[in-house]
């Protein structure tokens, strides 16, 4: 929850695209300029879903780095390391429930196994990440 704590054995981000129609001038300005900046829009918004070392799951806290990222917590503890495991989400849900506001268009999928800030050692496998309806 914190910069120096953003760290997670496994992330898997579901991304959404941004929609000027949806954005205030201020918002479209600030998308204008990372476009011109990188050659391309970032998303508009994302949902980290994340294995903790510690806390509850169904737990979500905001992004350390970007307000624009809730981070879920739906495996914790060690419990389960070692053995595969499956996960379904409703995201548009959760999406809802993060945000408080309809969710635009899904735009992408990253997977993410990170120990940079910690210095902890990790390793986690990734199969079959899909999206679809219910």
């Amino acid at each position: 929850q914190t910069r120096g704590g953003d760290d997670f054995a496994a992330r898997v981000y579901v991304t959404f695209r941004y929609d000027p129609k949806r954005a205030d001038v201020l918002t479209r300005a600030k998308y204008a300029l990372a476009r011109r900046l990188h050659g391309a829009t970032p998303p508009h918004a994302g949902l980290a879903y994340v294995w903790s070392s510690s806390g509850k799951v169904g737990a979500t806290w905001p992004n350390p780095y970007t307000d624009r990222v809730r981070m879920v917590a739906v495996r914790t503890g060690t419990a389960e390391a070692g053995r595969w495991v499956g996960e379904e989400r409703d995201v548009l849900a959760d999406y809802r429930a993060a945000f408080g506001e309809e969710p635009p268009e899904l735009e992408g999928v990253a997977l993410m196994t990170d120990t940079d800030q910690t210095g902890a050692s990790a390793t986690a496998w990734y199969s079959d990440v899909s999206l679809g309806p219910r």
